[in-house]
C-alpha cells in the first residue's frame, strides 16, 4: 500500500518542485541582468560626450564642491547641481572617490535601491483581485473615488512614488462640492455669454 502512495505524492509534489526551480532560476536570472546592466551603466560612463554616455547626473554630484555646490550650477548645463547642499554632504566621502570607482558604487546603491527599498512587496497576484473587487465595489455603489485607489492597486510595479494616486481620492471623495463647482462655473460662464 505504501508504494503506491509514494508515487502519488510525488506526482503531486513535482509541481510545486518545478515552480520552486523556476523561481530560483527567474532569481538567478535576475541577478545576471543586475550584473550586466552594473557593468554597461559604469562602462558606458567614460568618456564624455558620446552618445549612450551615462552618468550624467551622477557626475554632476561628484563634481560639486561642498563649500561652493552652485558654482557650476547654470540650468541646462550637463553638470549642474541644483540640489540641497545636504544631500551633497550625505555623500561627500564618496566624492573624494575617482570618477570610475564613485560611478560604480555609485550605480550598485541605486540597483539595491530599486531591489530592495523601492518597491512595495506586495505581488500583482494579491493586489490585483482586490483592485478589480475594489473598483466593482465601487461602481454598483457610485463610489468615484475608487478608481484612483483600483488603478493604484493594479500597477504592475507598485513603487511608493505610485501612492501619490492616492491624491485623485481627495478630488473625488465629495461629489457635491466638486459638481457644484462645476455647475457654478458653468453657470456664470452662461451669464457672461448672454451678458
Amino acid at each position: 500500500m505504501t508504494g503506491r502512495s509514494q508515487p502519488a505524492l510525488a506526482r503531486l509534489r513535482s509541481p510545486w518542485l518545478a515552480l520552486e526551480r523556476t523561481a530560483e532560476n527567474l532569481a538567478d536570472l535576475g541577478v545576471v541582468f543586475a550584473g550586466t546592466l552594473w557593468f554597461v551603466v559604469v562602462f558606458l560612463a567614460m568618456p564624455f560626450g558620446r552618445v549612450w554616455q551615462t552618468g550624467q547626473e551622477a557626475f554632476c554630484y561628484w563634481i560639486a564642491n561642498l563649500n561652493s555646490p552652485y558654482s557650476l550650477s547654470n540650468w541646462g548645463s550637463p553638470i549642474a547641481y541644483v540640489y540641497s547642499p545636504a544631500f551633497l554632504q550625505a555623500i561627500l566621502p564618496l566624492t573624494h572617490l575617482p570618477w570610475m570607482l564613485f560611478m560604480t558604487i555609485w550605480t550598485g546603491l541605486l540597483i539595491a535601491a530599486v531591489r530592495y527599498w523601492a518597491a512595495v512587496p506586495i505581488p500583482l497576484v494579491v493586489r490585483f483581485p482586490v483592485a478589480v473587487a475594489v473598483v466593482v465595489w465601487g461602481a454598483r455603489s457610485n463610489r468615484r473615488w475608487t478608481v484612483p485607489v483600483a488603478a493604484m492597486l493594479a500597477l504592475p510595479a507598485l513603487w511608493y512614488g505610485s501612492l501619490t494616486m492616492l491624491l485623485g481620492v481627495i478630488a473625488l471623495r465629495d461629489p457635491d462640492r466638486n459638481e457644484g463647482s462645476l455647475q457654478a462655473s458653468s453657470a456664470a460662464s452662461t451669464q457672461s455669454a448672454t451678458a
